[in-house]
């Protein structure tokens, strides 16, 4: 028998991409793979795929927090047959490996404090994986209108208590993704009425 090597990577759009060797068991012939995803402490059969397959592409939920770290782990269900005509039933676990993935901003390019949108922050996808996150926001003479090291507090439009006229205000958005390069991401949003 070999070991079952499996890996997973985070791939684009917010998808895991799971790859394994075959099970070899001598006498033995793979039936199916039946492919295991962990997330804290949870396992779920995640799907049972044919013997000749050896890959898998798991789409993430965007809006699950819980995702952005997963685990994954096949168990191969292989027919042994044993040299006195009999025939048997086993299975052979992988290794087991996590990938995080990185997180995503999307960053709204308007704000009406007293409409609609009164909130001007990112939306996040998989937060949990940004550290050290700052949003600042300066107006068009360079003045430090807002500060925040929180990824669910946002800018409301506001200095010292008032409403700021309309116009474009600058945005520095700095964070460490999870491999620990920094991104900074900078641009205007505009306030309207």
């Amino acid at each position: 028998a070999a070991t079952i090597l499996l890996t997973a990577k985070a791939g684009d759009n917010f998808t895991n991409q799971v790859t394994w060797t075959p099970a070899r068991v001598g006498g033995g012939t793979v039936q199916q793979y039946w492919l295991y995803k962990t997330i804290g402490a949870s396992t779920e059969r995640l799907a049972i795929l044919p013997a000749g397959q050896t890959s898998y592409v798991d789409v993430l939920d965007r809006t699950d927090e819980r995702q952005a770290t997963a685990c994954y782990y096949v168990l191969a269900n292989v027919e042994v047959a044993y040299a006195n005509g009999t025939r048997g039933f086993l299975q052979s676990q992988s290794i087991r490996r996590c990938v995080t993935q990185g997180s995503d901003l999307q960053i709204p390019n308007a704000l009406a404090p007293e409409g609609e949108n009164r909130l001007f922050r990112p939306v996040v996808v998989f937060g949990q994986s940004i550290l050290d996150y700052q949003l600042v926001i300066y107006n068009r003479y360079g003045e430090l209108l807002f500060e925040s090291n929180e990824l669910n507090r946002g800018w409301d439009g506001t200095h010292q208590g008032k409403i700021v006229p309309m116009g474009a205000y600058v945005y520095r958005i700095q964070y460490l993704a999870p491999n620990g390069t920094a991104v900074e991401r900078r641009g205007t949003v505009m306030v309207v009425r």
